[in-house]
């Protein structure tokens, strides 16, 4: 959500590289560490949206 990534957003790339699966996108994000910043290209109705992130930690960091 701080993200900015909506319900109903589909992400189809990470650092320009074209994700294809769920299980996929899990794999590419897990490759980083909390700090790391992303950049995520988005499907937002019918367009695309790019958008950086900076990854947290799962206990909330």
């Amino acid at each position: 959500d701080r993200a900015g990534i909506r319900a109903g957003d589909v992400i189809t790339e990470v650092d320009g590289r074209p994700v294809h699966s769920g299980e996929e996108l899990i794999v590419r994000i897990r490759a980083h560490r909390p700090g790391d910043r992303l950049e995520l290209m988005l499907e937002r109705d019918g367009t695309e949206k790019p958008l950086t992130l900076v990854l947290g930690s799962a206990d909330g960091d």
